[in-house]
Formats: structure tokens, C-alpha cells, sequence
């Protein structure tokens, strides 16, 4: 120390070390001792232990937590002096950047003294957190500030603690219409795919196909009709299950179709509907052939060679075309009204049908005494 000064040195100091201490200064003033006392505090600082608390804990590599559920926390500031300000985060990096990350609402703070030496102090704080698809693959952080009755910073190096999150979340509903048509008539296999999503995917023997009273799981054939393909996984979180139809008939049609999926987060299986149609071959019809004949000018010719009685040449004779069928049938009309015409005028006596009379002289019956009236008489 210097006069009027002391200057107190402690080394590996423990909590034992800490408490109050007094220095006192003492002059020689005229042949008299002048004592000054100076009293001063040691407080002796720990850093805390920070870890986490909860289900986060049975966690090994990364924290599952289901999607659009809140889920809550722990951290823990244990066995420090100063009493340790613990704080949550959520960001993209494993280490706590108080720029960028994200806060998390404080659900509860609990302050208790250490079981093991109650000089030091634990600190429990709670957090509350609803994770989203975007949340998957970040860090949930806590961290633990020790400081001064001065508010200074006590050490430099804070010491924190992350986790890695996984949001996962069942097979997700799918309201998209889902069909496929068999051809009877090409017999070739028809494919029917069913997208949905899911983080983490099923495995095969979480998902089945309903096809009317048989089921079978992803992987599987039913005699040879259905194929259920091994699960294919699409981008993101999107899972492809594929069923090929190698042959069905009309009845089929008719019968329920569906899938279930479901993951170790489901409550219950997930259904998708889908619908298979027959398309029949088309049936064989008979084809009728009408054949119509259309009267031309052409003429059939047939040569018919005559025995020479005379000095001729060979004659020709045309066949009945459709003018020379024509003039017969007028002819037949023309005969058919004459002889109306005929018979009309002689009942009408008309014409030369006409009726003629002569007169008839006769003579009196002079042998009876009788006279004869002379009468005309027609005479057809």
C-alpha cells in the first residue's frame, strides 16, 4: 500500500474468499496514533451451467415437434453467482446471434438456491414456441448473462446451449380427385399415382391400398391384377405412392378404392378416394350393305345371230332400257283408259253407240176382229 492507501491480494480464490474486509491506515500525528478504517465487500462470481429441460432433452441429434402445435421448454442457468439472465432463441445458425435470431416468449422464471451449495444460485426459465414447415432445420438457443450491481458484464464468454428442430407432421389430407381408366380393348396396364404430404415420410407397411375387400400394403401384388409400388419420395416433403392396374373387369368398377397413410405423428390414418373405370372394347357390329341400282343410259348389248333367209346382215337387238319401260307403261295407261272411255260411252249410248229406230207396219187381225195399233218399234 502507499500512506493513506491499502491495497489487498487474493489468489485462487473460492466462494470461501468472499465477504467483508476491513483496511486500516494508521499516522503518527504529533506523537499520536490516527487509525482510519476502510471497509469493503468481496463477492466472489461463478459462472452458471446452462443446459436445457423438457422433452428437448431426450432429444439426441434434433428435436421432432409437430407442425402448427405449440410446444414448451426449458433452460436452465444452474449453480452461478450473480444470478444468471437466461434467454431463448430460435435462428438459422447453431450459435446465439442476437441480431438475427429470434426471441422466444418467456413462459415462467423460477429462482431457486442450488441444492448442492446454496451460495449459488439456479436460474429456470420456461418457453413457449409454435414451429411452422419454415421453422424445420433450426435451432432453438439459450444463453446465460451474468452481471455487475453496475449492470457490467461480468464474463466475457457467455455461455449457451442449441438444438436443431425438425418440424414434422402427419400425412397431410389431399383434396385432389384421383382416377384412372382401364382400356379392355389394348389390355394394357393402367397407373394410378396419389401425392401427398408428410415429414417423415411412412414407410411402406404404414401405408395401404383398400381395393373393394383386399387390402395390400406398398410393395405388394394381388393376383396379379393390382401392383402397389414401393413408396417414391418427391421434392420437399411430398410422397408418391403408385398402384398399377395389370387387368380388371367390368365389375371391378364398381367396387371401393382407397388409400390409408399414416406416420408414427399420426393420430389416426389419413384416406385418399380414387376411382377406377372400365372402358369396355366396343361390341362388334353387322354391317349392312344396300345396294342400289341406278337406271343409266347404258345399254347391254346382246348379238344374236339369225339364220340367213335373206340377204341381211346381223341384227342387234337392244335390251329394255328405262325409256323403252316408260313408253310401255303408257302405253298400258293409254290402253286401260280407252277401254273405260269404251264402256262408258255405251252405257251413255254415245257416239257410235248411239240407239237406232224403224218403224213397223203391221197389219189388222182381221180374223179376231181386232185392230193392231201400229207401234214403233226400236230396233237395236
Amino acid at each position: 500500500g502507499t500512506e493513506g492507501s491499502c491495497t489487498l491480494g487474493l489468489e485462487d480464490i473460492t466462494l470461501e474468499d468472499q465477504g467483508e474486509f476491513t483496511c486500516m491506515v494508521g499516522i503518527i500525528e504529533d506523537s499520536d496514533l490516527v487509525k482510519v478504517d476502510h471497509l469493503f465487500t468481496v463477492a466472489v462470481a461463478v459462472p452458471v451451467n446452462v443446459e436445457f429441460g423438457g422433452d428437448i432433452v431426450e432429444a439426441e441429434d434434433m428435436w421432432m415437434i409437430l407442425q402448427d402445435e405449440e410446444v414448451t421448454f426449458s433452460c436452465h442457468g444452474n449453480g452461478g453467482t450473480p444470478a444468471a439472465e437466461v434467454l431463448g432463441y430460435l435462428g438459422s445458425d447453431e450459435a446465439v446471434n442476437e441480431d438475427e435470431d429470434d426471441a422466444l416468449d418467456e413462459a415462467s422464471l423460477e429462482e431457486l438456491a442450488n441444492p448442492d451449495d446454496e451460495r449459488l444460485i439456479d436460474i429456470t426459465k420456461e418457453f413457449t414456441f409454435t414451429p411452422s414447415r419454415d421453422d424445420c432445420g433450426k435451432y432453438l438457443k439459450c444463453s446465460a448473462k451474468q452481471f455487475n450491481d453496475d449492470g457490467e458484464l461480468v464474463f466475457e464468454e457467455v455461455p449457451e446451449v442449441s438444438k436443431k428442430i425438425m418440424v414434422v407432421f402427419p400425412p397431410q389430407p389431399n383434396d385432389e380427385e384421383h382416377a384412372a381408366g382401364f382400356n379392355e380393348e389394348t389390355g394394357e396396364p393402367v397407373d394410378i399415382e396419389i401425392r401427398f404430404e408428410s415429414h417423415p415420410a411412412p414407410s411402406d407397411d404404414q401405408v395401404t391400398w383398400y381395393l373393394g375387400d383386399d387390402t395390400i400394403l406398398a410393395g405388394e401384388e394381388l393376383d396379379d391384377k393390382f401392383t402397389a409400388h414401393p413408396l417414391e419420395m418427391g421434392e420437399d416433403d411430398w410422397v408418391i405412392a403408385r398402384l398399377t392396374v395389370n387387368h380388371m373387369s367390368a365389375e371391378d368398377a364398381d367396387l371401393t378404392y382407397q388409400l390409408s397413410a399414416e406416420n408414427k405423428f399420426s393420430d389416426e390414418p389419413v384416406f385418399y378416394d380414387f376411382a377406377l373405370e372400365f372402358n369396355a372394347k366396343p361390341l362388334p357390329t353387322t354391317t349392312t350393305t344396300t345396294t342400289t341400282t341406278t337406271t343409266t343410259p347404258f345399254v347391254e348389248t346382246t348379238t344374236y345371230n339369225f339364220v340367213r333367209l335373206f340377204a341381211e346382215p346381223d341384227v342387234q337387238a337392244q335390251g329394255i332400257g328405262g325409256s323403252s319401260i316408260a313408253a310401255i307403261v303408257i302405253i298400258i295407261i293409254v290402253i286401260i283408259v280407252s277401254g273405260i272411255c269404251i264402256v262408258w260411252l255405251k252405257r251413255e249410248e254415245r257416239l257410235c253407240f248411239a240407239a237406232v229406230y224403224d218403224e213397223v207396219n203391221q197389219k189388222p187381225d182381221a180374223e179376231n176382229g181386232n185392230v193392231v195399233k201400229s207401234t214403233p218399234i226400236v230396233k237395236d
